[in-house]
């Protein structure tokens, strides 16, 4: 559940800042999300029992 949270707040930090005016700080922030998103994927998969 931890993780999901992290997610939630990088998104809503994500929607708080202007692309265009601050794009280093946009990219940077996405890609953390990426990575978390993919860190909660495989979590759910062990969960699971998937590999």
């Amino acid at each position: 559940m931890a993780l999901s949270r992290v997610i939630a707040e990088i998104k809503s930090t994500l929607q708080r800042i202007n692309p265009v005016e601050n794009d280093a700080q946009y990219q940077e922030i996405f890609a953390k999300l990426v990575d978390m998103e993919a860190a909660r994927r495989v979590q759910k998969e062990l969960a699971l029992g998937e590999s």
